[in-house]
């Protein structure tokens, strides 16, 4: 097998594109023609690109909450306050509740798939130097996107199932962490779906 960090002596690294073979590239290093430096970011890096995603896609969230759960918390609160402890206490109107659970997922995916394929990367990735590119080093289609974000509807969807939801929402991060550090390329299941990659931006100086 070739080696994945370079190319073989007398080889141009970047001239070798073309389809993967067996869900890998032909040739080491993946993206052809994208200079980019190797080894591909582990699992601990992508979670770190993960988490600042949420703490973005999170602050967004907390606006939109605050401005579609604020009269039903109040209404709730004012039930609350003249509530005299006898027989149930009142409920928090829960449609706003489903109605952000579902924006939450719109703006996830607008978010990750919009700037995969615009740039290639979220806030996460900038920050931490990294990138999302297919088998010839071009930035991945809505198609290849909606599928390697696909992993976070599905979690989502399932966590209103109980006990199925809390096995996904477990289950489903632990298995793409597994199969990145398990995979040479540093594939998560899902970017072997869209056969997808994450490299490093770093400069190789």
């Amino acid at each position: 097998m070739s080696n994945p960090y370079g190319p073989d002596d007398n080889q141009n690294p970047y001239a070798q594109g073309g389809a993967p073979q067996g869900g890998y590239p032909q040739g080491g290093f993946p993206p052809a023609g994208y200079p980019l430096v190797s080894p591909y970011p582990g699992a601990g890096a992508r979670l770190g690109a993960y988490v600042i995603d949420l703490l973005v896609v999170g602050v967004v969230m907390a606006f939109i909450g605050a401005i579609v759960m604020w009269d039903d918390i109040n209404t709730w609160i004012d039930d609350l306050e003249r509530w005299d402890g006898n027989g149930a206490g009142p409920d928090l109107n829960m449609g706003g509740f489903y109605l952000i659970s579902v924006i939450s997922i719109v703006v996830w995916l607008v978010y990750r798939i919009g700037m995969e394929i615009w740039k290639g990367q979220t806030i996460g990735k900038m920050a931490l130097k990294m990138k999302v590119v297919d088998v010839d080093g071009q930035l991945p289609t809505f198609q290849a996107s909606f599928l390697r974000n696909s992993w976070y509807l599905i979690s989502t969807v399932l966590s209103f199932i109980p006990v199925i939801g809390w096995v996904a929402n477990v289950g489903i991060p632990a298995a793409l962490g597994v199969t990145i550090s398990k995979d040479p390329y540093r594939q998560s299941f899902t970017d072997q779906w869209a056969k997808t990659y994450v490299v490093s931006t770093r400069p190789t100086f």
